[in-house]
């Protein structure tokens, strides 16, 4: 495989992980089934988008095993946070939104 399929090694093992190929994300897409990973939603794939679980401002990588496939107005509002954090500060605004139903 020529190297624009590798990423460059990891601060933390060195080792060099191979960028995740069309094939992959798209059975990537299958296995979620075709539904947003953070909000259960369906997805079409004109409103599919790839999200890095560890963002790569975070150190993240472009392997398959740090992507999921996420509804494209909710990867814009994620951004650069960790999935944990992007959660944390979702429930913030659920709760404060609709206080007493939490």
């Amino acid at each position: 495989m020529d190297s624009k399929h590798y990423i460059e090694p990891s601060k933390e093992d060195g080792k060099k992980r191979r960028n995740a190929t069309v094939k992959e994300v798209a059975q990537l897409f299958r296995d979620q089934g075709y539904q947003c990973a953070l909000t259960g939603e369906p997805l079409e794939p004109e409103v599919a988008s790839i999200d890095h679980i560890v963002p790569l401002a975070r150190g993240g990588d472009n392997t398959v095993n740090n992507m999921q496939c996420v509804h494209i107005i909710v990867n814009r509002m994620k951004n650069t946070m960790t999935q944990e954090a992007f959660v944390e500060w979702c429930t913030k605004v659920a709760k404060h939104t609709h206080k007493g139903t939490f």
